[in-house]
Parts: C-alpha cells; sequence; structure tokens
C-alpha cells in the first residue's frame, strides 16, 4: 500500500506487471544458468507477479460505483480465475522454457497495458464512502435509474441490522 498511495495506483500496477514479464522472459533466456541465478530471477519474478495481483485487488473496487462495485470486483477475480486455472497447463506443457517464457512475458506487458489505461484512483473519494454519509443515508443507493429503470430498487430501511438493512422492491420487466 505505500508503493500504491505515493507512486499511484496505475503507474504501480503497470510497473510490477512490466517486472514480472521482463524477468518472466529472462527466465527463459537464462535456461542454462546455475540454480542460484535461476532461482532469484523466479522469486522476482513472482514478486512482480504477486505486487501486481495485490495491487489488483485494491483498484479493482475502486473503479466501480457503489451500488455495482461487488459484482465488477467478482467478475474481474473470475477473470483472473481463468487464467490461474490455464496457466499451469502453458507451464508444465512440451513447449520449450523459451516459448512459454514469451508468452507469459506478452501476457504481462498486455497486462500492464491494459492497467495504465485505467483511470488513477489514488486520493479520489469513493462514492457513498464518505464521512458525510449520514447513516439514515445508507440503503438510498438505487441499483437501476429511476426514470423508467427495470430491476431491482434498494430502499431506505426502517432500521439498520444485518437482517434488514435493504428492503428489496421489484419494479417488474426482466
Amino acid at each position: 500500500l505505500l508503493v500504491l498511495d505515493r507512486i499511484g495506483r496505475r503507474k504501480s500496477q503497470c510497473g510490477f506487471y512490466i517486472t514480472c514479464g521482463i524477468f518472466t522472459l529472462a527466465i527463459g533466456l537464462a535456461k542454462d544458468a546455475p540454480t542460484w541465478c535461476m532461482s532469484t530471477l523466479a522469486f522476482v519474478a513472482r514478486a512482480g507477479a504477486m505486487a501486481a495481483s495485490c495491487a489488483t485487488w485494491v483498484v479493482t473496487p475502486e473503479l466501480y460505483p457503489t451500488y455495482i462495485r461487488g459484482t465488477g470486483h467478482s467478475y474481474a477475480n473470475s477473470v483472473a480465475r481463468v487464467g490461474a486455472f490455464s496457466s499451469p497447463f502453458l507451464v508444465d506443457s512440451d513447449l520449450p522454457i523459451m516459448a512459454v517464457a514469451v508468452v507469459l512475458c506478452v501476457f504481462n506487458f498486455v497486462a500492464a497495458a491494459a492497467s495504465y489505461l485505467l483511470p488513477e484512483t489514488t486520493g479520489v473519494k469513493l462514492d457513498g464512502a464518505s464521512p458525510s454519509l449520514e447513516p439514515s443515508e445508507i440503503g438510498s443507493v438505487r441499483s437501476k435509474p429511476e426514470d423508467g429503470g427495470s430491476g431491482p430498487r434498494y430502499e431506505k430501511a426502517a432500521a439498520l441490522s444485518p437482517k434488514n438493512a435493504f428492503e428489496i422492491e421489484e419494479t417488474g420487466g426482466l
């Protein structure tokens, strides 16, 4: 979090993905290197991947408005799970180590480019998380616009408790 807050979420995430990509490619280039060298390269590549992943967990929820934040974050997490499921099949395949390193490097560079295109969220107040929000206003966020929107609409509850914090009123539609 220190790095994310000091240099920004977008630059941090992009830099972590680039670090992982460079050191992954270095593993492919140094395939006949001593074990200590390969271990060091793998350690730095893994550290870059984990730092980028942690930055993603911080950045993703900040990109969505409150009423859809959980859905957006869950969708991004499910896409990451597909990659996590698929990567062992590539890494443990019969492909040469250089080919595997190039594929992983390309994916890291694509992720770096995609994260660089995201808006910077450092210092931006999240809607619905402002200290000025009164407890009586919790639950007034609507998932659909009032003018013609369909689907569930979240209304203020009489009392805030886990059981009845939000009352859902169906407005018709699909």
